[in-house]
């Protein structure tokens, strides 16, 4: 079961956001953090064009990812520089990344929760329920641009509830 488990990813991916709200801080300071989460919120506003904006700058958001928390700066830096980023739009960006991030948690959650039906040897009808089952939930999460705004929780910012 424990190989199965993709638990790890999970707290990793939960790490890694914690650790990008730390670089936030100490980058660009606590009320750009705050306007990250401010970004964060409007996001759930409009779910197609942020969809469309997710699957546009995909590439950018995996490779920011996939760089060590000593190297985002200046991904960040060179992303700027390159695209001529207003502090607003790298706002977003980071916003962007924070919900692909809580999007892929999210993935991996219903992964585990349906990985003993959709396996060799289940029933076709089982396996056609997981499947619309996980099909489902896949779209809940792709639509709906939940911002992980419980990861900014232990940083001491002054975030006022807008909704």
């Amino acid at each position: 079961m424990a190989a199965n488990n993709m638990i790890s990813y999970s707290q990793h991916i939960w790490n890694d956001m914690r650790n990008i709200i730390q670089m936030i801080i100490d980058e660009h300071g606590k009320d750009f953090a705050v306007e990250v989460v401010r970004e964060g919120r409007r996001c759930r506003q409009d779910p197609e064009y942020v969809a469309k904006l997710l699957s546009e700058i995909s590439d950018d958001i995996s490779e920011f990812i996939n760089r060590t928390n000593r190297n985002r700066p200046a991904f960040i830096h060179k992303l700027t520089k390159e695209c001529s980023l207003k502090e607003q739009q790298i706002a977003w960006f980071y916003a962007l990344v924070l919900i692909s991030m809580h999007q892929v948690r999210e993935f991996i959650e219903v992964r585990d929760m349906y990985r003993d039906f959709i396996t060799p040897g289940k029933g076709n009808r089982v396996t056609a329920a997981a499947l619309s089952g996980v099909l489902a939930r896949t779209r809940d999460i792709f639509t709906d641009n939940e911002f992980p705004e419980d990861a900014f929780d232990d940083f001491c910012l002054n975030i006022e509830n807008e909704e």
